[in-house]
């Protein structure tokens, strides 16, 4: 059977891709495709990863290498050490790698030869699991993630291959039916064709619903997007249900981190923590994700943890510095409606606080600690938040949140002002 050739429309035919080959019949075919196009202005890279469980596996390994050589393409691979690692470990080592050489080479997405079998049967293998909606409807669409033979048969692509001559390398271990997939491939799917045809159904119609529950879900989270993740208000945790509450954190960590898949058990409890946990409270997810609880919000972000402290910086007349979320500019005598003080000649620095800091106030000595947890600032920016400190010691200013009261009055010196970036 060839394949039919109005779903041919469906391949990219310019820019930049990393296209994932095993060696098997399903991305043979597909680069192939992509590589044969007419009228195509595709810059193509070809990625392979060996997952070094099979004796045969450093073969397929040359086979792809010079698969990618006989069609003039540059070729990347990695040799997993994968040891006792399971499935879900070895899926996300495979497209951290594909996802590197996307980043590394600036190219636009990773295409896969996923297809309508696989799809059908990621769906029965998710259900088994328990999985949720997107698991249950097999949506492996995503960003920076192109599978377009969803739509052909495996059948369609072995007719594909053999009619274009083509060579490709058989995975001895798809007829082990102790691995699951293939269970489920060769036992459910092998002799029910009505009964795969009606999941196949129903699985489409949980990717529409999902579709139009994602574009929902969407608007709330640019609503709450920053430039590290999401910042979410505590009161709007409190009042959503705990359902929905699941449903949108499980969408937020979708969008922060594409290449993992995160378990109902995870989700229960990034829920519990978000609507229930103190402040100060956090979970780390895997990877680089952290949800931190603050006063007001509660913050997912990527790649999170408590700010580095800054370096001790000397403030010198007419110059600006970058400290943490500061710009200050110190020697200006500009009107300004940012906070602003003047400093009496002398020399002073700025660095970030240290234990047992304390600073003269109205009512007395208090710690800078207990000045940061009284005006609510985030345990995690804390490291990061300027004080300017005379030569003797004395801290003279938190900017935003307290002055030494000797300088409120003070007109002689040279003004600085803080900005918030």
């Amino acid at each position: 059977m060839i394949m039919k050739p109005e779903l041919a429309i469906k391949l990219p035919k310019t820019g930049h891709y990393v296209i994932a080959v095993s060696g098997g019949v399903d991305s043979v075919s597909l680069l192939h495709m992509l590589a044969t196009q007419p009228d195509s202005n595709l810059r193509l890279r070809v990625a392979h990863v060996n997952h070094g469980l099979r004796a045969d596996a450093d073969s397929d390994e040359r086979f792809v290498r010079e698969l990618a050589s006989a069609y003039a393409l540059p070729f990347n691979s990695i040799k997993l050490e994968l040891g006792q690692a399971n499935e879900a470990t070895a899926r996300q080592l495979r497209y951290e790698f594909l996802l590197n050489l996307l980043a590394q080479h600036q190219a636009r997405a990773i295409i896969t030869a996923h297809h309508a079998n696989d799809q059908l049967e990621t769906s029965l293998l998710n259900t088994l699991r328990g999985s949720g909606r997107h698991g249950q409807a097999a949506q492996l669409n995503r960003s920076r993630m192109l599978r377009p033979l969803l739509g052909l048969q495996k059948s369609e692509l072995y007719g594909y291959a053999k009619h274009h001559g083509l060579a490709w390398r058989e995975d001895s271990t798809n007829q082990d039916r102790a691995i699951p997939r293939n269970f489920i491939r060769h036992e459910l799917l092998g002799d029910v064709p009505d009964y795969s045809e009606r999941h196949s159904d129903l699985m489409l119609a949980h990717q529409q619903i999902n579709r139009r529950l994602d574009g929902r879900l969407s608007k709330l989270y640019y609503s709450f997007k920053t430039d590290t993740g999401v910042e979410m208000p505590r009161t709007w945790l409190g009042e959503v249900s705990w359902p929905l509450a699941e449903v949108f954190l499980h969408y937020v960590l979708r969008q922060l981190d594409s290449t993992r898949e995160f378990s109902r058990t995870q989700i229960e409890e990034l829920v519990r923590v978000a609507k229930t946990a103190p402040v100060g409270s956090q979970i780390s997810l895997p990877g680089t994700l952290k949800l931190q609880v603050r006063y007001d919000t509660v913050a997912i972000n990527v790649g999170a943890g408590l700010a580095l402290a800054q370096p001790v910086m000397l403030l010198q007349p007419q110059t600006s510095l970058t400290f943490g979320r500061f710009q200050l500019s110190y020697g200006s005598y500009r009107d300004s409606t940012a906070l602003n003080l003047i400093l009496p000649p002398g020399e002073y620095v700025v660095r970030s606080a240290r234990s047992g800091d304390r600073m003269q106030t109205s009512g007395g000595t208090k710690k800078i600690q207990d000045i940061f947890v009284n005006q609510k600032v985030p345990r995690d920016v804390r490291s990061s938040w300027p004080l300017i400190v005379s030569k003797a010691g004395h801290i003279l200013w938190l900017p935003k949140l307290m002055i030494d009261p000797e300088l409120i009055a003070n007109t002689i010196g040279y003004q600085l002002i803080a900005e918030e970036l």
